[in-house]
This record gives structure tokens, sequence and C-alpha cells, in this order.
């Protein structure tokens, strides 16, 4: 119940429902969350075109590195892997007139990864968010580019879905 508390107040307007965690109790698993989520609409029209974040509240909004440099090393709790994925069906009487490109970020050649995989089908847009983040430990001189690799990943989760009236 608290983690659902938590998860409430970081989704703002919205509220989450009918949540499972599969695996909390195995550290050697993976784990995974399911959710429903309900609130506003999360669309914005203007000018008979619909913008939508694909990410909604998922989405990374602040870069949690701000100071200009960094004198001691940082440090995250766990290595990571988080995976999301996202299936947009467009509405009928509208069509795609632009979405977010497939793109990825790297640090250190590769040792940290951000991927971010678009596919069009039809009417049916998925989108693959991948963070692979395998190290807990970056030195100082790592600061400026964990910097620059977290605000790659912000610009990727908020660009928009554009859709327009046929």
């Amino acid at each position: 119940e608290k983690y659902l508390e938590k998860l409430e107040k970081g989704a703002g307007e919205y509220s989450i429902s009918e949540l499972v965690v599969e695996n909390r109790q195995n550290v050697n698993d993976e784990i995974k969350e399911t959710y429903t989520f309900t609130g506003r609409n999360p669309v914005e029209e203007i000018n008979g075109k619909i913008y939508l974040q694909p990410f909604l509240f998922e989405a990374l909004q602040e870069n949690p590195f701000k100071a200009d440099e960094r004198n001691y090393p940082i440090f995250f709790d766990f290595p990571s892997l988080q995976n999301e994925a996202i299936t947009f069906v467009v509405p009928e009487g509208y069509v795609l007139e632009s979405f977010p490109e497939s793109g990825i970020a790297q640090l250190n050649g590769g040792e940290v990864k951000y991927t971010f995989l678009v596919q069009q089908s039809g009417s049916v847009l998925s989108i693959r968010s991948t963070l692979d983040l395998p190290k807990t430990y970056f030195t100082p001189e790592d600061y400026e580019g964990l910097k620059n690799f977290y605000s790659q990943i912000i610009e990727k989760q908020t660009e928009a879905i554009v859709l327009s009236k046929v």
C-alpha cells in the first residue's frame, strides 16, 4: 500500500489501481509491475491536431544532475534495467502526422545505454524504451557525461505524437 501511494504521488493527476508486483521477494528475478491508471485527458488539441506525450507520468521530467560540476562520486543503489512498452492505436478519423524517431544514447562507449525504439504498423504505433544501468558507481569525471545522458533521455521521452484529422 505504501508503494502504491508513492506511485500515485508521482503520477500527478492520475489514479493508479490494480497494481501487481511480480518477483518482489526474489532478488535474482526481474521485478515486473503492472497497473491500470485513469485520470485527466492526456492529450492537448490545438488547431485540429492532437498532441500526446507517450510516456504520460512515466517520463523523466527533470534531470537529477543539475550542478555545473561534481567533486564527489555518484552512487546508485543498485544496477537496473528498466523496460517500458507502450502501444497506441490511432483513432478512426485521424492519421499520424509525426511521432518521435528511434534513438540510442550511450555513456562511456555503451557501458550505460538508453534505447528508444518506435515502430509503426498501419494505425498502430509501438514504443519501447530501455534504460540499461548496470553500474552503480560513477567518478566525478563521469558527471558531465551522465548529466548529458539523462538530458537525452528526457528529450526523447517528452517528444509528442501528433495526430491530424483526416
